[in-house]
């Protein structure tokens, strides 16, 4: 697994150099990031919002009503998931040039017009990506890491040969090819395996399948926290868009340059600490569950404080250093190192609170984190605007 997530950054961090090189940072860049918003953060919602939820439920049901009966509430919970992420879909097919008009006020006509296009074909990672936050559930709930983190390489490395191959051809619209045909290998991979060694894959439907009403019950807050926490980015974006071109593209990479780490920290052993936590719970060990968390808050500080003053110190020589060239020049440097100084002073409470909130979810406590988010969220955008 380890040599998987050092592939995985290592390829999200050559989209990333590829991209600015090729298309930089302009007002069609700015027309992409808009339109990718709503499909990645949709697709989130079930891919990451399923592992706090999925992992400590399903966990639950092996150790105290067996295999059986754990593997008929994921069939199921598949089906339902399935059936909201096609609907989804439709809705952004048919709401692309409203969505467009709200997420990116200050477009202009033209791009608002591009924006709408590339949503309606982005329309389809919402189940691509969505779906596969249950499979991947399934093998972390196993102690079962390889395939899912094999796959994390797909996506980068489609978006990168379609940009090397069709760029020329297709224009921005490659990343788009990229992105869909990297979903599908990772869909296809991910339940390709599935039934490798004690996991016992059947489709399963029920109206009333058991374990659905409670795993509702827990995902409605820590779906609604997850929707304000990366609302945080729409309503950036959005005030962004009234800037002028290349502004939302500025602030993304910095954004995604500044989240590097936290995504790091989070698949090298967020992943893995979650279903130790759950288990901890599930067996009333809470002293261990109480020693556990207070090492993972410690281990994150520990790696997330030294970055934090890196990038405060070095962010400008290192952008420069690292993706100046090509169509990405020194007005977008400099526009990108601007918003990463301001990125970079929250590093460190954002990598605590992650942490914390993988306790309460460990704990079914999805309240608490939400009552946070919220005040998060309002203060955000008082401070935007």
């Amino acid at each position: 697994m380890g040599i998987a997530r050092v592939g995985y950054h290592g390829l999200l961090f050559a989209q990333f150099a590829y991209f600015l090189y090729a298309f930089g940072s302009t007002h069609i860049t700015d027309a992409l990031i808009i339109a990718q918003t709503l499909p990645f953060l949709l697709s989130s919602l079930f891919n990451r919002g399923f592992t706090h939820i999925l992992i400590p439920l399903f966990t639950e049901f092996r150790e105290q009503k067996g295999e059986e009966k754990a593997w008929k509430f994921a069939s199921a919970l598949l089906f339902f998931s399935l059936l909201a992420l096609i609907g989804l879909m439709l809705l952004i097919v048919i709401l692309a040039p409203f969505l467009i008009r709200l997420l990116a006020p200050g477009f202009s006509p033209e791009d608002q017009a591009l924006g709408t296009r590339l949503l309606r074909y982005l329309s389809v990672f919402v189940i691509l990506n969505g779906i596969i936050g249950i499979p991947r559930c399934l093998y972390f709930a196993y102690h079962s890491f390889t395939v899912p983190a094999v796959t994390s390489l797909f996506l980068s490395t489609s978006v990168i040969v379609a940009i090397f191959l069709f760029k020329d051809l297709l224009g921005i619209y490659a990343v788009v090819l990229g992105t869909l045909v990297g979903g599908a290998m990772q869909l296809f991979v991910l339940f390709g395996f599935l039934n490798v060694g004690k996991r016992k894959f059947r489709w399963f439907f029920h109206l009333q399948a058991e374990g659905i009403g409670e795993f509702t019950r827990l995902l409605g807050p820590r779906l609604v926290l997850m929707v304000i926490t990366r609302f945080n980015v729409v309503v950036d974006r959005g005030f962004a868009s009234g800037l002028g071109p290349a502004f939302v593209s500025a602030l993304s990479y910095a954004d995604r340059i500044c989240t590097a780490p936290l995504e790091f920290l989070n698949a090298t052993f967020g992943v893995v600490i979650m279903p130790v936590l759950s288990g901890d719970v599930a067996l009333g060990n809470m002293e261990e569950f109480k020693e556990r968390l207070g090492q993972y808050v410690r281990l994150a500080s520990f790696f997330i404080v030294p970055v934090t003053i890196f990038f405060l110190l070095s962010g400008g020589p290192i952008i420069q250093l690292l993706f100046q060239g090509g169509a990405y020049g020194i007005q977008g440097v400099s526009l990108t190192t601007a918003a990463l100084i301001f990125y970079s002073l929250g590093l460190v409470p954002v990598s605590i609170s992650t942490t914390l909130r993988g306790g309460f979810f460990a704990l079914k406590d999805t309240v608490t984190p939400l009552k946070v988010g919220i005040w998060g969220f309002f203060c955000n955008f008082l401070l935007n605007y």
